[in-house]
């Protein structure tokens, strides 16, 4: 899925692949989580959320949760 044209990489095809397992498991999840399923850091995680966001590839579907969580729906391909 790496995809130059919409100047994404490696890390933002990581970050969408773990939210996707890991929403398979989980209603809710937290940049830690991605993180820990990447084998990265928060800080990357983040920067890859908000690119994914930016090329309308991920959206935020509600807030946080008493747990911290988000709901997150990756719409690529």
């Amino acid at each position: 899925m790496f995809m130059p044209e919409r100047n994404l990489g490696i890390t933002d095809y990581a970050v969408s692949r773990a939210i996707m397992e890991l929403h398979q498991q989980y209603e809710l999840i937290n940049a830690q989580m991605i993180a820990e399923r990447i084998n990265g850091e928060r800080t990357a995680v983040y920067r890859s959320i908000r690119t994914l966001r930016e090329a309308d590839l991920l959206e935020i579907k509600y807030g946080s949760s008493r747990a911290g969580g988000f709901r997150y729906e990756y719409k690529g391909e």
